[in-house]
């Protein structure tokens, strides 16, 4: 069984569980628990991701990329800042930053989490292949307000032992979900986060009325974020109905033209923008 990456690839599913079970297990020689822990409480409270979320119409979040980390490798010589690249966003609207922090799959790195959760005052949340309890404390410890939990990775039951342990860490819980059955599960647990994807984790078909057929069946209490398979302001037009967020890749906002129709389709209002004031970057 695989897993498909939001650049498509093909992970396969277990090689992928075995390395971060060796990665988190190396990470706890160079930092057992209890230091992180004690790191962890020196940072300052996370912010509310679904307080945050829920003041704006259609909230834009936006997923950083590591252009290395293209599966056709035609990016791999460009320079990759994540800093300038998340104060980039917000200038262009972004209410909430995304950061892949796996070094082998997306080319991230936690210390790009710590920069740009220092750089920043909207929420941060990390993306990564969460399956233990030392990775929720990392994340707290990193500076960030929340992080994903791809629920076809660890299943529901992790899913909301996770989302706990997350919330101990005061931080937000992001559920990803992609079909019925998986949504009636983590329902059960009722975290105050789901993010609904449209891509298939396991086939990486797309299909952007998931989000409709699912939307419905989530309590109002809980906050909804759209993501996945969105391409177009068109793509995010289609899928916002009823929905709190939605996270869209970074593209979107690099080109100027897709950038302004992508605030138009969110009421996003144009004097909230600032202009771009950096030297041109490949990013």
């Amino acid at each position: 069984m695989g897993l498909v990456s939001s650049t498509g690839t093909l992970l396969p599913l277990d090689e992928v569980i075995a390395y971060k079970k060796m990665e988190v297990a190396q990470q706890q020689v160079l930092t057992p628990l209890d230091s992180l822990r004690a790191l962890a409480k020196m940072q300052e409270r996370p912010l509310d991701i679904s307080s945050h979320v829920r003041i704006n119409r259609v909230a834009l979040l936006v997923q950083l990329a590591n252009p290395a980390a293209e599966p056709d490798n035609s990016q791999r010589d460009l320079t990759y800042d994540p800093v300038a690249l998340a104060r980039r966003m917000v200038r262009q609207g972004a209410q909430g930053l995304v950061v892949p922090t796996d070094p082998r799959y997306f080319g991230g790195g936690l210390v790009h989490l710590t920069l740009v959760a220092n750089a920043v005052e909207v929420p941060v949340i990390r993306r990564d292949f969460i399956l233990d309890e030392y990775q929720v404390v990392e994340t707290r410890a990193a500076g960030a307000d929340g992080l994903l939990l791809m629920t076809p990775f660890i299943g529901p039951p992790m899913a909301r032992r996770l989302t706990s342990a997350t919330q101990r860490n005061l931080m937000t819980a992001v559920v990803e979900v992609h079909d019925e059955t998986a949504l009636e599960a983590v329902l059960t647990f009722e975290p105050r986060v789901i993010a609904i994807n449209n891509r298939d984790p396991l086939t990486g078909e797309v299909d952007l009325g998931t989000t409709s057929r699912l939307v419905e069946r989530v309590p109002g209490h809980i906050t909804v974020i759209t993501m996945g398979g969105l391409h177009t302001p068109y793509d995010v037009a289609r899928v916002i109905s009823g929905v709190d967020g939605v996270i869209v890749p970074q593209h979107m906002l690099l080109d100027p033209a897709t950038a302004l129709a992508l605030r138009h389709v969110l009421g996003i209002p144009s004097d909230s923008i600032i202009p771009n004031s950096d030297p041109p970057q490949a990013i």
